[in-house]
């Protein structure tokens, strides 16, 4: 009877102890709340927990989140409602748009989506007076909104190899320490442009 009993006893250890592997592996997340939203996207898209946060109390504490090389093709809106963020990187995906949502994370320093499909920079992004370091290189944008001046805390930008044709002139307002926008074979710059980056102390671009 022991024997019977000992058996039974360790199918049961061994289902339950499947039941919760299969649990922890596909966790069942509130739909109805932006948290469970971003986790099942997170989930889909293969972003480790080490990276983005499953628990809300470290979630909303975040303050560097790097998402490169997953093949994305959207960031959600969710992710903009993390706005203790100060750092986030989405290098070499497939992103050709960003949520007007962006524009709540007011704490970003550095914003780097190098490698991406990008054919413009949304507005909403003027608004992030806090930015530093802006990084859109490998992308597919073929104008610099003016509004870029507005973002007055700018000390790197990075725009080379997209399909640049101009700069507007308010660029020239920003203090910037360094600019890269070599690799756009079809841009035209101002003589007083010139003279502007020629200031720059880091640049990549010569009078040809």
């Amino acid at each position: 009877m022991g024997g019977v009993f000992g058996i039974i006893t360790a199918i049961v250890i061994v289902a339950l102890g499947y039941f919760l592997f299969v649990k922890a592996a596909k966790p069942i997340y509130n739909l109805n709340e932006w948290t469970g939203r971003l986790w099942q996207w997170a989930e889909q898209n293969g972003i480790s927990r080490r990276k983005l946060p499953r628990y809300e109390e470290n979630l909303v504490e975040l303050t560097e989140l790097n998402i490169s090389f997953h093949e994305l093709t959207d960031i959600p809106s969710e992710l903009c409602n993390i706005t203790s963020l100060m750092q986030l990187v989405a290098d070499d995906n497939k992103l050709t748009l960003l949520p007007k949502e962006i524009t709540n994370l007011i704490n970003l320093t550095k914003l780097s989506l190098d490698g991406n499909l990008l054919t413009k920079i949304p507005q909403e992004l003027f608004n992030l007076v806090k930015l530093q370091k802006l990084s859109l290189e490998n992308n597919k944008l073929t104008v610099i909104p003016k509004e870029i001046a507005n973002l007055t805390s700018l000390k790197e930008i990075n725009l080379s190899n997209n399909h640049l044709s101009s700069l507007p002139d308010e660029i020239m307002n920003l203090k910037l320490e360094s600019f890269f926008i070599s690799g756009n074979s079809d841009l035209n710059l101002t003589k007083k442009q010139k003279e502007w980056i020629k200031s720059i102390k880091d640049c990549d671009w010569t009078d040809a």
